[in-house]
C-alpha cells in the first residue's frame, strides 16, 4: 500500500480515538479504536506493512495516553504478528475467532498496563477494580469490533460484487 495512504489513515484514527471515544464513554472505559483497527488492517491486508503500521500506531497511543510507554506498541504489534502467522490456519473472517483476537488483544494491554504501574507503587493497587475495568473495557471493545466488522464485511462484499474481483491491492 502507498505510505501516504497508511499515514493518512493512522492519522485519522488518532483523529477518532480523541475526538469520539471520550463521547462514547460508558461505565468509566472508552472504547480501543485503535486495536480493532489493527486487527482489521492485519486480517484484511496482505504483506508486511501492517505490522510497521500495528507498531507506529501503538507508538502514537503511547504517547498521547500517558501511560507506560511501549505497552501499545508491544500489544499491537504482537497481535498483527499473531494473525500475520495464523492467517493461513485460521479463518479470522469468522465473527467468533476476530472478537476473540479483539478480546484477547485488550486483556492483554490492561493486564500489561496494570502490572508494570503496579510494580512502580510497590504493589499497593487493589486490583479488584482494575480487573472491572479491563472487563468492561473488553465487552465495549468487543461490541465495537463486531459491528465494525459487520460493517466492513457489508463493504468488502459491494466491493466485491461491484468490481467481480476477489482480490485487489492485498485485499483478501
Amino acid at each position: 500500500m502507498n505510505l501516504f495512504y497508511w499515514c493518512g489513515f493512522g492519522l485519522g484514527l488518532v483523529v477518532l480515538q480523541t475526538a469520539l471515544a471520550p463521547v462514547l464513554s460508558a461505565g468509566g472505559t472508552t472504547p480501543d479504536l485503535m486495536l480493532v483497527a489493527v486487527v482489521l488492517v492485519a486480517i484484511y491486508w496482505s504483506g508486511d506493512e501492517h505490522l510497521l503500521f500495528a507498531a507506529a500506531l501503538g507508538y502514537v497511543k503511547d504517547l498521547y495516553s500517558g501511560g507506560v510507554t511501549g505497552v501499545s506498541l508491544l500489544v499491537f504489534f504482537l497481535v498483527a504478528f499473531f494473525i500475520k502467522e495464523e492467517k493461513q490456519q485460521l479463518d479470522f473472517e469468522n465473527p467468533t475467532l476476530f472478537a476473540g483476537v479483539v478480546v484477547g488483544a485488550t486483556f492483554l494491554e490492561g493486564y500489561l498496563l496494570f502490572f508494570l504501574q503496579s510494580a512502580t507503587l510497590a504493589w499497593e493497587v487493589d486490583w479488584i477494580p482494575v480487573f472491572l475495568v479491563i472487563l468492561k473495557r473488553a465487552a465495549y471493545n468487543l461490541i465495537l469490533a463486531l459491528a465494525v466488522m459487520m460493517i466492513w464485511r457489508s463493504a468488502v462484499e459491494k466491493y466485491r460484487s461491484a468490481y467481480g474481483r476477489k482480490r485487489h491491492r492485498g485485499l483478501i
